[in-house]
């Protein structure tokens, strides 16, 4: 009976808030539909124009590329990156209805300048420019009025449209929350279905982009509260079930804290996703021709919606003080997009020999976005979703996996700085759940006393191959091989067990250093064999470690002491995006102090490494770091620096893993009652800081 009672309760709860949802889901719907309405201005220059000029437009969000502005008389300075008028064009600018407009005029000459601007043919106003001075023109628009523009101007007809609408969407929304409670019972039963797991994280995306932006502009920081609530409920409610399954908590963290960082962190904003995006379309043009100039070409042929987009999104990617409106994804969402109105020119992408396998659920999606005219948004978060669901699941099973350091292995996945990467336009979402599922079966093969069979040994083949295509520089996680008892623990002068090492070391090491050193050679090409890039960087020469090692072993311990803690720990929680987006010491204080404790938290799955074994670890991780310094070093820094340029801490997430298991020990314990749940709460809790970070710092 107590249990009926429950299951009435929750689906009276779940009913509530699906009407909640669904009222949402119709602003969004209506003010999606209106955005799509432009607003046309027209600036005409009364006097002569001599010396009058426009050095900025910007459309909502987005300063516009203001050579996109092409007239017959005007000439657009590419050194002052400005538009000088002439008082024999009218000056044209549309946006969407939604979306604010300033226009920056500058006034070089000594007579004042007149300007009259009609909007949607109606003149609004007269600009009065005084000699040498700048004039701001901006039409805001307020949610508040385009609410009131909408209501009012609603007809019959459209508010039945609506009423149905909104009742088709409850019913959508209670029926998938319905069924996102029925995969986290079973997630809390230790049930994992992989098919659920995906028809789950697509519903969650459906149910957010209904009612997160809507509810950003009314109170950016409260759009987080629902599915953040909702993790701490079920966390909690996981504690007498799951106890030590740490792959249970993590499948669901990762969902909801996941969900929430691809909608709130902006397009294109993970480190070079523009570049990446572009490779992961141009490879969708696998069955058609002249998507290229010439074979070696570095430049993709793109519809004009595209550049648009990245332009809009990607233009202020280094800007400090890029800010956003929430109401602006809303007309994305629903623009339709041609996908065969292409550009006339190329756009530069510097990725020609990067691996395709790490694109291949963009460029799925963008197959499919040709064929229904995907809005360029929603193809942004499907491409996403399916790397970090791909991510997710791997690293899901890396915690099952793994005999020892679960805890490690449970840490590192749901690090914001993994997660940001995880659902990015990239190579590192299979870069780091590949090295970490790898990981997962070497322990396996080292703590557990049967020997590898043959599905081990391909899997562990295939990851192998995957981790060298994916980067060079992490190949040496092969020296852990060493340590697995198949590897050494075999007599020699015994031609099978002979027969059979040779095997294993030939389908699992040479895998990974082949394609590793392929791919070394491939990115070598491209830099040295003529192919410009938009790089004019004079880097220091890899000769110099033989002509002046004692600058480049001054320039490696001098980077490391500077960035020793940036890198392996703080870097991890915060600097989101091109490391523009930072917590605040009290933030950061309260993220490193969680991280450092369940580090450090004592826990019965951990074992004490041998001195091989540490020495090995310890090697294997000294050599990775060592190849990405290596990698910056002479492949970005300048000659003259003083440490080396170029880091972020994105790259360490690999060798950490490493690190991590290093620091395990038994002289610092911290003893804690419910480690799992403590695990748990504390990883949320670091995301909520960046996630508020992300919110306070992007949008207005």
């Amino acid at each position: 009976m107590k249990e009926l009672n429950s299951k009435t309760n929750k689906k009276m709860i779940f009913g509530i808030i699906s009407l909640v949802v669904a009222f949402f889901s119709l602003f969004t719907i209506c003010l999606g539909v209106y955005s799509q309405k432009t607003d046309d201005y027209i600036f005409y220059i009364i006097n002569e124009s001599n010396g009058l000029s426009v050095n900025e437009i910007k459309i909502g969000d987005s300063n516009v590329d203001l050579n996109r502005y092409n007239y017959k008389n005007s000439k657009y300075d590419k050194n002052k990156n400005e538009i000088v008028l002439s008082s024999k064009d009218d000056y044209i600018i549309k946006k969407s209805r939604i979306d604010n407009l300033k226009v920056s005029f500058k006034n070089k000459s000594n007579i004042k300048k007149d300007i009259i601007v009609k909007k949607n043919g109606k003149e609004v106003k007269k600009i009065n420019i005084k000699s040498n001075s700048t004039y701001v023109y901006m039409d805001n628009v307020s949610t508040f009025t385009i609410i009131t523009y909408i209501i009012n101007n609603l007809s019959f007809v459209q508010v039945v449209f609506i009423i149905i609408i909104f009742f088709i969407f409850y019913l959508l929304i209670y029926l998938s929350m319905l069924y996102i409670n029925n995969f986290v019972v079973a997630v809390k039963k230790n049930s994992f279905s992989l098919t659920n797991y995906v028809i789950s994280m697509l519903l969650l995306l459906f149910i957010n982009l209904l009612y997160m932006f809507p509810l950003m502009q009314f109170n950016k920081f409260i759009s987080i509260l629902p599915m953040v609530t909702s993790l701490f409920i079920i966390v909690y409610n996981f504690r007498k079930s799951c106890n030590t399954e740490l792959q249970n908590y993590y499948i669901v963290i990762s969902m909801f804290i996941g969900i929430i960082f691809l909608l709130i962190f902006p397009p294109l904003h993970v480190p070079d996703e523009s570049s990446h995006m572009i490779k992961s379309y141009q490879n969708s043009y696998v069955f058609q021709n002249n998507h290229e100039i010439t074979k070696d070409a570095t430049y993709a042929y793109l519809p004009k919606n595209m550049n648009e987009f990245i332009s809009k999104y990607g233009e202020g990617t280094l800007n400090y003080d890029f800010r956003m409106h929430p109401r602006t994804y809303t007309y994305d969402l629903l623009r339709l997009t041609d996908y065969n109105d292409r550009s006339n020119y190329y756009t530069w992408y510097a990725l020609k020999y990067t691996s395709s396998i790490t694109y291949l659920p963009g460029t799925l999606v963008a197959i499919f976005a040709k064929i229904t005219k995907m809005p360029l948004l929603l193809f942004n978060y499907l491409s996403k979703i399916f790397t970090y669901i791909i991510s997710t699941i791997m690293c899901y099973y890396a915690i099952k996996l793994t005999p020892k350091f679960k805890k490690i292995f449970f840490i590192v996945p749901l690090l914001p700085i993994f997660i940001q990467q995880s659902f990015g336009f990239n190579v590192d979402w299979l870069t780091n759940s590949t090295f970490i599922l790898l990981l997962a079966f070497i322990l396996k093969g080292i703590y557990q006393n049967e020997k590898m069979n043959r599905s081990d040994i391909f899997k562990i083949m295939i990851l192998s191959i995957t981790l060298g295509f994916c980067k060079f520089g992490y190949f040496p996680i092969a020296l852990l091989f060493l340590l697995i008892p198949t590897f050494k623990k075999h007599n020699l002068r015994d031609k099978s067990n002979l027969y059979k090492i040779l095997i294993i070391l030939v389908i699992v090491i040479v895998p990974i250093l082949v394609t590793s050193f392929f791919r070394f050679y491939s990115s070598f090409t491209y830099a040295y064999n003529g192919v410009k890039t938009v790089s004019t960087r004079s880097v220091i020469p890899l000769s110099a470690l033989w002509t002046n090692p004692k600058m480049i072993i001054s320039m490696l311990i001098q980077t490391f002491i500077i960035r020793l803690d940036l890198d392996l720990f703080r870097g991890l929680t915060t600097g989101f995006g091109w490391s523009t987006i930072w917590l605040n010491s009290l933030f950061i204080f309260i993220s490193l102090l969680l991280l450092m404790t369940v580090i450090l938290c004592h826990d019965e799955n951990n074992i004490k490494l041998s001195l091989k074994q540490k020495i090995v670890f310890f090697v294997s991780f000294m050599l990775i770091c060592g190849l990405i310094y290596g990698a910056m070093l002479f492949g970005w820094t300048e000659i003259g620096s003083k440490s080396i340029d170029g880091l972020q801490p994105r790259y360490f997430i690999p060798p950490i893993m490493l690190l991590y298991i290093l620091l395990q020990n038994k002289f610092i314990l911290v003893n804690i009652k419910n480690k799992e749940l403590f695990y748990a709460i504390s990883m949320i809790i670091i995301n909520v800081l960046g996630l508020i970070t992300i919110l306070a710092k992007v949008y207005v």
